[in-house]
């Protein structure tokens, strides 16, 4: 009975921020991809990009891509920001480009769709001579979960082999690598994450997707409060925590039931996902930038 009575409690306090958050104005939209504004087959839906562009066309609004994914996938099976991009910008005007900006790998750099200028937060090359030791240590180990390895600007990604892609075990793929970096002696500088269920990440402790935030904030002059955020991943152990941890901050799958901001649409309305991102899009409050 106490636990009913503690969900309903829940569902309560998460539909009542969502009330609130209904009454703000939003300039600006970031959203993570994977399982976020992706498909059953991890593709971003003609709906979900119309609305999107929409956002953009219509109502003014600048957009924006976070996720752990690079800019440009950088091995034949990898999946990147760019792909997503392509599909949604010849739904846009030439002259809204200006406020589509991307952040690749967590938000280790961010690219302006229109300028293309690359801005480095001072996290790409980082790992210098630690990735070439870190590499090394796992092609002389061998851990059966690896896949393959990919080099990226700011971390590194290893992929688990699709039919070992199974959420019990990634808990122990994460253990493996945090006890890599202890005997690398990285375990300081370095931490490791679950990226999208598919890859398991290691990148510097600085990067966060929070970042993403306040570089709009400062490059568009909006407040941070003016910025809605998405993202599947957002218990306290996962990457989008910190990046949803505020009154416009929405977790679409995981959440942290400790948080006193974040909003979980699944305990505020019953959708994860893309389907939650549709109707965030359809129910917030935009304002032009």
């Amino acid at each position: 009975m106490g636990n009913e009575m503690d969900t309903i409690h829940l569902k309560e306090e998460h539909l009542a921020r969502y009330e609130k958050a209904k009454k703000k104005a939003v300039r600006f939209m970031l959203f993570d991809i994977d399982h976020n504004i992706t498909d059953g087959q991890n593709q971003v839906p003609e709906y979900i990009t119309h609305e999107i562009a929409n956002l953009l066309n219509v109502k003014g609004v600048g957009i924006g891509f976070v996720s752990g994914r690079p800019e440009k996938a950088l091995v034949p099976t990898g999946k990147d920001i760019i792909s997503v991009v392509d599909v949604i910008l010849p739904l846009i005007d030439a002259n809204q480009l200006e406020k589509v900006i991307i952040f690749p790998e967590y938000a280790g750099y961010g690219v302006n769709i229109g300028s293309k200028k690359l801005t480095d937060y001072g996290f790409i090359d980082t790992f210098g001579k630690h990735k070439s030791a870190l590499i090394k240590y796992l092609d002389d180990e061998r851990y059966p979960w690896v896949d393959f390895i990919e080099d990226k600007r700011t971390g590194i990604s290893l992929w688990i082999k699709p039919h070992l892609r199974d959420l019990s075990l990634i808990i122990q793929y994460i253990q493996d690598m945090n006890s890599v970096l202890e005997i690398l002696g990285l375990s300081k500088e370095y931490i490791v994450i679950d990226g999208a269920h598919r890859t398991i990440d290691v990148l510097h402790k600085k990067v966060n997707k929070v970042r993403a935030i306040q570089e709009v904030a400062n490059i568009y002059g909006i407040l941070p409060e003016e910025i809605a955020t998405s993202d599947d991943q957002a218990d306290s152990n996962e990457g989008g925590y910190l990046f949803t941890n505020h009154p416009l901050g929405f977790a679409t799958d995981s959440y942290y039931k400790e948080s006193s901001a974040q909003i979980s649409t699944k305990l505020a309305f019953n959708e994860t996902g893309i389907h939650a991102n549709m109707k965030l899009l359809k129910e917030l409050v935009f304002q032009r930038l």
